[in-house]
């Protein structure tokens, strides 16, 4: 994984990984700056999705991307987190989960958007 800021970087990042790896695509996506990640986890059965109330936030821009499991939900607005536990259950029966799941979010500004 590489953050690049222009078309120099890009063009080399990928010229790199396809040598690398020529059988595999490249995932581009776009990059939230100063946004908080928040790692979801929960688990279903098919027709129920619970939460566990565990939480992991990190700034985004964290290279090492460490993230840090908090109990309760740490800098995050109850309007988010209502959110984020209402998208979670949603994807959840949607894809009739049978397991564990794991929901990543990003929170910046006044936003929640899914991450993955």
């Amino acid at each position: 994984m590489a953050i690049v800021y222009d078309e120099a970087h890009l063009e080399g990042y990928v010229r790199e990984a396809v040598r690398a790896s020529p059988e595999h695509p490249v995932l581009v996506d776009s990059f939230l700056e100063d946004a908080y990640e928040v790692d979801v986890d929960a688990l279903g059965d098919g027709e129920r999705v619970v939460i566990a109330e565990s939480w992991s936030t990190s700034k985004r821009r964290d290279p090492q991307r460490r993230l840090l499991p908090v109990l309760p939900p740490y800098k995050i607005a109850p309007r988010h987190l209502d959110t984020i536990r209402d998208m979670t259950r949603r994807l959840g029966l949607k894809l009739k989960v049978r397991g564990l799941m794991n929901v990543q979010f990003a929170i910046r500004g006044t936003r929640s958007t899914s991450s993955r």
